[in-house]
């Protein structure tokens, strides 16, 4: 399979259809259904791959051989999550079985996040921002950058990939609680940073 999202438009434009009506098509066979779901999903899916790995490269074939997985199983693909859910643990997944195959286990965790990327990846292309709010963004995801590698996965995917508590409890398995946790400490944590170096904390866009 070697699919660019930005190849065929008209496919990217049938995302009317629910994901669990797709899931039900692909098992029967349906390619387009299939690849209606990864054009979908494709780049939530590479940038938290890319987050973990950090290799735009490894991302994209991590993201090919999930959805390979998928095509080849599926008659046997019956999920009981979120099927957003379900295909970003499956990336989860794929990322750590390729670290672990670069570094022992107890390193992986070092690797998570370790880098976020630039703020204009995240913000919409067509967004209209003014030097200052620019600045600001900046500044605030550099300071997300320092928090524990945990703390940072949970915010990315909230706040980035628009994830509910109760999803990224699945997807990280952890708990709802920590994930509330995670969150308000990240919260408190960027505030309390933002008042150090001077910005107005009353305008930040969380």
């Amino acid at each position: 399979m070697d699919m660019n999202p930005s190849e065929d438009p008209v496919l990217i434009s049938f995302v009317s259809h629910t994901d669990q009506t797709l899931v039900e098509r692909i098992r029967q066979g349906d390619r387009v259904a299939f690849e209606r779901l990864f054009y979908k999903h494709h780049q939530a899916l590479f940038q938290f791959a890319l987050s973990m790995i950090r290799s735009r490269e490894n991302a994209s074939d991590i993201i090919q051989d999930v959805f390979l997985k998928i095509w080849r199983n599926r008659q046997n693909w019956y999920i009981k999550v979120d099927v957003n859910v379900y295909l970003f643990q499956a990336v989860r997944n794929q990322c750590l079985n390729f670290l672990q195959s670069h570094k022992a286990r107890h390193q992986l965790e070092k690797r998570f996040l370790d880098e976020l990327q630039t703020v204009p990846e995240w913000v919409p292309e067509d967004a209209e921002l003014d030097e200052k709010k620019s600045y600001q963004i900046k500044q605030i995801w550099q300071i997300v950058e320092s928090m524990p590698e945990k703390r940072r996965m949970v915010f990315h995917l909230h706040k980035k990939h628009g994830l509910s508590y109760q999803e990224i409890a699945q997807v990280c398995d952890i708990s709802v609680r920590t994930v509330e946790n995670h969150v308000a400490q990240s919260l408190q944590y960027i505030r309390a940073e933002l008042e150090q170096i001077q910005l107005p904390k009353k305008k930040i866009l969380f």
